[in-house]
């Protein structure tokens, strides 16, 4: 019987298939987690802890208030400038094909996770 699904994978010698190792995906899930959560706490202690500590410091004390506010401000701002200004420039981009190490060169970044062909 033959197999119309279009989806077959290629034999290596012995007629075992090659297959990702599920450990090693697993692994690498949980790492990327474990970045995404310290990730979300840095950005999320910015606001309610370390702003209101430098503002506190640094502005005279008549504006902490207006400071503090205007840095809130600021910092929703920005994204909205910057996104779509990004995603503009990856729009033009001439490439067919981007891979991740490509597209982190529009936000500044060096990308940490494994490009095609290295092992996890």
């Amino acid at each position: 019987m033959q197999d119309n699904s279009g989806f077959s994978e290629p034999s290596r010698p012995g007629g075992r298939s090659k297959t990702t190792p599920l450990c090693g995906v697993v692994v690498y899930c949980i790492v990327l987690n474990i970045y995404s959560f310290a990730l979300t706490v840095t950005a999320n202690s910015l606001h309610p802890i370390i702003l209101p500590v430098l503002v506190r410091e640094m502005a005279p004390r008549v504006c902490k208030a207006t400071y503090l506010g205007f840095l809130t401000f600021s910092g929703l701002v920005v994204p909205i400038v910057v996104q779509p200004v990004m995603g503009a420039l990856s729009d033009r981009s001439t490439t067919n094909q981007v891979s991740p190490g490509e597209a982190a060169r529009y936000v500044g970044i060096t990308p940490t996770w494994p490009r095609r062909g290295e092992a996890l």
